[in-house]
């Protein structure tokens, strides 16, 4: 998927971006509620997240009058937007660690 967003390429195919997580609680795309969102890092150090889901998701698009398809896009977030969304999403803590571990305190 490539989007260009305030003049800026964000490629999930090609060799400039890196997938540091990925979310999927619904796996099967013919679900209303499928969900795929994936944690991305550029070449130049911007985080984005590409996501995709059905119709009953906030990925959903108007395509009729009460009609509804799913979609995919791509958002570009903040270190911080991404560093909470790692949280929210469950991922690992390794991973978490490895790519913000200057941002978690011991408890």
């Amino acid at each position: 998927m490539k989007e260009i967003i305030d003049g800026q390429l964000f490629d999930t195919d090609g060799d400039g971006a890196e997938t540091i997580a990925i979310y999927q609680p619904v796996a099967d795309r013919g679900d209303f509620n499928f969900l795929r969102e994936e944690l991305c890092k550029t070449e130049s150090g911007r985080y984005f997240i590409a996501g995709e889901g059905g119709p009953r998701t906030d990925y959903r698009k108007r395509v009729g009058t009460g009609e509804y398809s799913g979609s995919a896009e791509i958002r570009p977030v903040s270190d911080q937007e991404a560093f909470r969304w790692m949280q929210s999403n469950g991922i690992d803590a390794e991973t978490i660690l490895d790519e913000f571990g200057d941002r978690v305190e011991e408890a």
